[in-house]
């Protein structure tokens, strides 16, 4: 086994552990993942592990004279609990799943802010490009990555790390994580050979974004057929913000997310019954589509609201497509639409305002209307309820859902 002195066979030294069994000194394995150095250590009684390990992701492993590691990671035997700092490890076959599970996650934390993030398998096909297949989970992305990636270079199963100018693909092609045969079992790692994948450490911008939508065996006829659709970019963003981690945190994270489904020509959704018929559908795409969307860059200080004014909650980014507003904070995503929509964007842009400046403001952008006070006040109350917008107090309805909120004294 290649370990990260670079040679072929492990070395360590023999002793005894507190119960009296053999015990092995193993050397960590260092791999490179996604672009980062990673060193995986394995404590007393994962001799086997640390093996499998070693040839799970041997395509993955660097000698140590390739630099500083950015992360490092201990795993031992035993329960939670015992050992702080290391990884408590189950013992049987998901003991590898557990390892690429928490190698993914501590990317994830130190990726987080200067890449791309999405939960999603990726693919170089050739005469396709680059495929990112999105899906919550058991939606049956790795199955279909595995599928689509016969066809041609796999990238990753799991993680998607994109840069978020150009968003060419640093590849994390650990090894493929998929369920046992009808559910009889967790999910394992199996090596890429076996699956019949070529790995690949880099590529160029992805060519489609593909939402997998596999339809059921015993589905009804409700399900629909098997096809692939573009979705409008109303609801392509929400879904592929699911699927996206610390996306508050790359600066303009929601239009970054937007330039990139454009450039794809819109969010693709894939339904299909079984993986194999991927190849030919994405071989010919509906046509591709493009919106019009307009940013709203978060002001670098904001004016409190004062008394009988309003104003929106801080937000990380934000963007306009026709009548909905779609609002990125730290950790969630708000969709406002219609009269509430122009009220958020009047009091992004202008600042706090009160309830006649919000007034005038709609009924220039939208003509007069006998019912304006209600449907505004209805716009603003819907803003404040989902914490889009807050009040600066003095207004009555304010006031009353906020003693609601707090309940009994």
């Amino acid at each position: 086994m290649r370990a990260v002195n670079g040679e072929e066979d492990r070395q360590g030294c023999s002793g005894a552990d507190e119960h009296g069994r053999s015990a092995e000194t193993l050397l960590p394995i260092r791999v490179e993942a996604a672009g980062v150095l990673v060193d995986l250590h394995f404590g007393p009684g994962l001799e086997l592990l640390s093996r499998e390990i070693a040839h799970l992701w041997r395509h993955l492993i660097v000698p140590a004279r390739s630099g500083e590691p950015a992360l490092r990671r201990s795993y031992r035997q035993g329960p939670a609990g015992a050992g702080a700092g290391d990884v408590p490890v189950p013992e049987g076959p998901e003991g590898s799943y557990v390892v690429s599970g928490d190698v993914t996650r501590q990317l994830i934390d130190h990726l987080a802010g200067s890449s791309l993030l999405l939960h999603a398998g990726a693919v170089d096909v050739d005469r396709i490009g680059v495929v990112l297949l999105l899906g919550p989970s058991g939606a049956g992305k790795s199955t279909a990555t595995a599928r689509l990636g016969r066809r041609g270079r796999y990238l990753t199963d799991e993680l998607t790390v994109l840069d978020p100018r150009a968003f060419t693909v640093s590849g994390y092609p650990k090894p493929i994580s998929l369920m046992a045969p009808l559910g009889a079992g967790p999910k394992r790692d199996l090596p890429l050979p076996e699956a019949g994948l070529e790995p690949a450490l880099r590529a160029e911008a992805p060519a489609h974004v593909v939402l997998v939508d596999r339809i059921r065996p015993n589905a009804d006829r409700a399900a629909g057929e098997e096809g692939l659709f573009r979705v409008p970019l109303a609801l392509a963003l929400p879904a592929v913000v699911e699927q996206t981690s610390a996306l508050w945190r790359v600066p303009g994270g929601l239009a970054t997310l937007a330039r990139l489904v454009d450039r794809c020509g819109g969010l693709l959704v894939a339904r299909y019954h079984e993986a194999e018929v991927l190849p030919d559908l994405l071989a010919d795409p509906p046509p591709a589509v493009a919106e019009h969307w307009e940013r709203v860059v978060p002001p670098a200080a904001c004016r409190p609201p004062g008394l009988g004014e309003f104003a929106v909650t801080p937000f990380r980014d934000a963007l306009l497509l026709d009548d909905l507003a779609l609002i990125l904070s730290d950790g969630r995503l708000l969709s406002v639409s219609s009269v509430a929509a122009l009220v958020w964007q009047l009091l992004a842009v202008g600042g706090p305002m009160g309830f006649a400046e919000i007034r005038s403001s709609a009924v220039e952008a939208l003509g007069h209307h006998p019912r304006a006070d209600v449907i505004l006040e209805g716009a603003l109350r819907e803003l404040v309820r989902v914490e889009a917008a807050e009040s600066g107090g003095g207004v009555t309805w304010v006031d009353e859902l906020r003693a609601s909120s707090a309940g009994p004294a």
